[in-house]
């Protein structure tokens, strides 16, 4: 299977307007649609739209988007999942309803996430003005009580490259981004975060400054060692952990190295503006990439 990249996220907020004014009057996206109760955010890149908000009495991470190349590779992963025991398909493929139509099918990952394979999905029109202006989701990393079984559905299942590890963390590759998927063993499923593509390190640093007092840095700035990616960790209004990133590390997928395992204490600052104190997570930073047990649940239809 061809997954070419992370199309979005769909998160659940017991107020999802209010979360959604905090991402377009904060964080730098703008307002794709709104149907059936879902709200729909863009950001500066061609992606239709990179973040979906549902209404829900539980903060979760309710399922994520990826590319397929085209309608055929969407049929194909169809029937491919037909023969495969414990996959189970949600629904499609079919024409899509969201902004930007399109053509999918939806399938359960191991926690009960919908996970989206779509392909001929419209580009965004337009532009819009932010002072930090995400251009796509860089990659969402998730907790899982079967980070083993996830590592099969990812790399056995959709076609994913396993690209490096730490010993809390796997990263894996669909593309030529070092990682768009992350999974950490965890005791119970939840979202550990999502990272926001950003154009340049310049970008992260101007977030931390347009945030302010009111929506304080947990981590960062600094950069990390699997990825080579400039970052900024902060939380959403719903609690959800969420990253500014920049600079993320191009693999020769043709030419790409053999996992290998990082450990910490092989981070290293290595930009001027980096704070020395945050190589490591904080305590209090870890406990928020844990999140809460809730994403469990049986999954809902497709928004």
């Amino acid at each position: 299977m061809r997954i070419t990249h992370v199309r979005n996220a769909t998160v659940a907020a017991a107020d999802p307007e209010r979360l959604a004014r905090f991402y377009v009057d904060r964080w730098g996206l703008a307002r794709a649609g709104e149907r059936s109760g879902t709200i729909y955010l863009r950001g500066g890149g061609p992606e239709n739209h990179i973040l979906r908000i549902i209404g829900s009495d539980r903060t979760r991470l309710a399922g994520y988007a990826l590319g397929l190349p085209g309608r055929a590779a969407v049929d194909a992963a169809a029937g491919e999942f037909g023969g495969r025991p414990g996959i189970r398909i949600l629904s499609g493929p079919a024409e899509l309803a969201s902004p930007g139509r399109g053509y999918g099918l939806v399938v359960a990952d191991v926690d009960g996430r919908m996970v989206e394979l779509s392909a001929d999905v419209a580009a965004a029109e337009g532009s819009y003005d932010a002072v930090v202006k995400p251009t796509k989701i860089s990659h969402v990393v998730i907790n899982s009580p079967r980070a083993d079984a996830y590592h099969r559905f990812l790399c056995d299942v959709l076609g994913f490259a396993f690209a490096d590890q730490m010993p809390h963390m796997k990263f894996y590759r669909c593309g030529p981004d070092h990682h768009s998927i992350a999974v950490c063993p965890a005791p119970h499923a939840s979202l550990n975060h999502i990272a926001f593509e950003v154009p340049a390190a310049a970008d992260v640093l101007r977030g931390i400054e347009h945030l302010g007092p009111a929506v304080p840095l947990i981590w960062g700035p600094n950069r990390h060692g699997p990825g080579r990616n400039i970052f900024a960790y902060f939380r959403a209004p719903n609690q959800h952990v969420i990253e500014y990133t920049a600079e993320v590390q191009q693999i020769d997928q043709a030419a790409a190295p053999a996992p290998r395992m990082w450990l910490p204490e092989e981070s290293r600052v290595v930009d001027e503006w980096a704070e020395p104190a945050t190589l490591r997570p904080t305590p209090e930073a870890r406990a928020a990439m844990l999140g809460e047990p809730g994403d469990e649940a049986e999954p809902a239809s497709s928004p």
